[in-house]
């Protein structure tokens, strides 16, 4: 009899035990259930980006969660004009409200029509596969491009020498000095040519990129670049200046000494929108008529070419007393 109790008593010190241990993992199981979070937000497949010139642009992000096998079953996004407008949740310029979807790439913009340079701040949360809701997303930005031809206030310039197009020509050096007359909110540098650019400020390059404006089919379709140089202009006088190369444009390309394949004459297109903090703006643009200064290949620091260019070179440009020097002394061949 007591046998046959003590067995009893052991299977049911058993099934407790398992079924607290049950009970514990499903307690761990749903301790450990994070929130997703939504992160690295990015427009036209690029974060925080500026030019962008499709009128209704793409957005894209991703989730980040603990859990195995989250999925994404709703989002929801909102964008407004400004950061403050859209932590506030005011004057929303678009709202998708809750979109049942598990889509999280190529989501398409369907607000009010854009504007040139506008730019807009968006934030976006998700809802798991458990209908668990993110938080909001922090805010990521894009800005618009120049969406009409007649936003370009600037006009082309093509270095006016005479030159052997059959062969490599020194790069042309272009020059414009120009005054900031109050404290600046923001500044957008608008750039493209024929050829390759590289373009700098009080002595210092703009941008990291190389080969711009890019290979294209020139005689279809030109590329340019848009550069926030606010916190590289002061308050006085600046100076801006241009160095344009061969590139695919009427470089070699190919074989056979191939050469001029789009074009025989080098290019640049150059404004600057200023935006002040009093709210006025004014358009800068570099013109035909600005100073340029054609330099001989034998002259060592200019030399190289626009690729692998050395930043004291452009300082050099910048220097305004040694280009007078240089007029003075040396004699540019044209």
């Amino acid at each position: 009899m007591n046998s046959k109790y003590f067995k009893i008593q052991t299977i049911f010190c058993l099934k407790t035990l398992v079924s607290l241990i049950i009970l514990q993992f499903c307690f761990q199981t749903v301790k450990t259930q994070s929130i997703p979070m939504v992160t690295n937000l990015r427009t036209e497949y690029k974060t925080n980006p500026l030019g962008i010139d499709v009128t209704k642009p793409r957005f894209s992000w991703e989730i980040v969660s603990k859990n195995r096998n989250t999925i994404q079953s709703a989002y929801e996004i909102k964008a407004a004009v400004s950061d403050e407008l859209l932590k506030a949740d005011k004057e929303l310029l678009w709202n998708t409200e809750k979109v049942n979807s598990d889509r999280s790439n190529q989501i398409e913009y369907n607000g009010p029509t854009l504007k040139s340079g506008q730019r807009i701040y968006w934030k976006v949360r998700i809802w798991d596969g458990n209908g668990r809701v993110s938080e909001w997303s922090e805010a990521a930005f894009w800005e618009m491009g120049l969406l009409e031809p007649s936003d370009w206030k600037a006009s082309w310039i093509e270095p006016d020498i005479v030159e052997d197009i059959t062969i490599s020509q020194p790069c042309p050096m272009l020059r414009k000095e120009f005054e900031v007359k109050g404290d600046i909110k923001q500044a957008r540098l608008y750039v493209s040519s024929h050829g390759l650019y590289q373009t700098s400020i009080n002595g210092k390059k703009i941008g990291n990129q190389v080969f711009t404006p890019g290979w294209t089919s020139y005689n279809k379709r030109l590329q340019y670049q848009v550069y926030d140089v606010s916190s590289q202009l002061v308050k006085g006088k600046n100076a801006i200046g241009a160095i344009l190369g061969d590139g695919w444009y009427r470089g070699f390309l190919g074989w056979e000494d191939n050469r001029n394949v789009y074009g025989d004459k080098l290019a640049l297109i150059l404004q600057m929108k200023i935006i002040y903090d009093d709210g006025s703006e004014i358009v800068r643009e570099m013109t035909p008529k600005e100073r340029q200064e054609e330099m001989d290949y034998r002259m060592e620091v200019f030399t190289k070419r626009l690729i692998g260019m050395m930043e004291e070179d452009l300082e050099i440009l910048e220097n305004s007393e040694y280009l007078k020097y240089l007029e003075k002394e040396l004699t540019i061949e044209n």
